[in-house]
């Protein structure tokens, strides 16, 4: 992106009328900023680039005030127009990252397509019941996200840092699967074989359904999302076990230490978006934030100084790289970022 397009997006993102029409859209405002935004060529990739920001990143009034805004805004541009070469050279690295991003990204891509059958999809053999079975492992990295066919044919898109474990073929009684991580599924009906998904506390179990299971060793709690058809969600344990019934919209969560059961409902784009490209944040605070572009990038972030106020973040963001992430970051709560390849440094005002 050229400098004139830099200072116009953040002219447009200090422009409530912009940012008002970018959020609840009429047809008045449409007229206008259409007319705006072609009257000059260089105009629409900037709104583009603008909308994505205001979009992508929603603060909290209770965190920033708009003096604040303000005041963040025109540090921004001013250290755009200062003549010192230190700021002109980050700047510069910045926004060209966007670009050697795009194309390392397309690198990892083509690689890890030609690797994942032998680095990531482990056979092994193991003995059930005096006959020989065939394990597959799938195990995905930070920053990579598969798909894997099961032998009945259903589909399991595994998130990263995951890990999915499955036999070559299926039971004749029932269809067991092992997960670490996260994953969601969409199984192929099959009344007479129950479809399993085992994590070291519960076993989900189901007929032919689409649903989501989240579950990491570091966390405090299990979530099960039902998306389609009807789960049964069973804690494991020697004793008497919990059992929990989820509907179509119905989101469990099991709490560890606790061992207690909560139901409620649940946003797609949150729970189940990742699948389809989309990082969520829902009141995120600043270490979710890090630990979440970690875990979906791909990268390592090394934080300096402590941020001068509290983080709480909601956004989606369809698709986008790390570095149009970090500008909304950057423009909303006033950190400072450099990235050199998969290393990131964030600096805290």
């Amino acid at each position: 992106m050229k400098d004139q397009d830099k200072d116009i997006v953040l002219t447009l993102l200090s422009d409530e009328r912009f940012k008002d029409w970018v959020m609840v859209p009429s047809s008045e405002t449409d007229a206008y900023w259409q007319e705006w935004m072609y009257a000059e060529p260089n105009r629409k990739e900037a709104v583009a680039q603008a909308k994505s920001i205001v979009k992508g990143i929603r603060f909290e009034e209770a965190y920033l005030e708009t003096t604040e805004i303000e005041s963040m805004l025109s540090n921004i541009m001013d250290e755009r127009h200062q003549e010192s070469g230190r700021f002109k050279v980050e700047r510069t690295r910045n926004w060209n990252s966007v670009y050697r991003g795009i194309a390392a990204a397309v690198v990892i891509l083509i690689a890890a397509t030609l690797v994942f059958t032998d680095a990531f999809n482990n056979v092994e053999s193991i003995f059930l019941n005096g006959n020989e079975v065939t394990l597959h492992e799938v195990s995905n990295p930070k920053g990579m996200r598969s798909k894997v066919t099961l032998p009945d044919g259903s589909i399991v898109s595994l998130n990263a840092n995951s890990v999915l474990k499955y036999p070559e073929q299926f039971s004749d009684k029932q269809r067991i699967v092992e997960l670490s991580g996260e994953a969601f599924f969409d199984v192929v009906k099959n009344p007479d074989k129950p479809f399993i998904v085992r994590t070291n506390k519960l076993e989900t179990v189901v007929l032919g359904t689409s649903f989501n299971v989240r579950y990491f060793d570091d966390e405090e709690a299990i979530n099960v999302a039902l998306v389609s058809g009807k789960v049964n969600v069973v804690e494991r344990t020697e004793g008497k076990s919990k059992q929990q019934i989820l509907l179509p919209g119905e989101k469990l969560v099991y709490d560890k230490a606790g061992k207690s059961f909560s139901k409620g409902t649940f946003d797609y784009d949150e729970e189940v978006g990742w699948k389809d490209g989309v990082l969520a944040f829902k009141d995120a605070d600043f270490q979710s934030v890090i630990n979440q572009l970690e875990l979906w990038y791909g990268v390592e972030i090394k934080v300096l100084g402590v941020p001068s106020s509290e983080w709480k973040v909601n956004g989606k963001f369809d698709k986008e790289s790390v570095e149009e992430v970090l500008v909304g970051l950057q423009f909303t709560y006033g950190i400072n970022y450099q990235i050199d390849g998969n290393n990131i440094t964030v600096s805290c005002n």
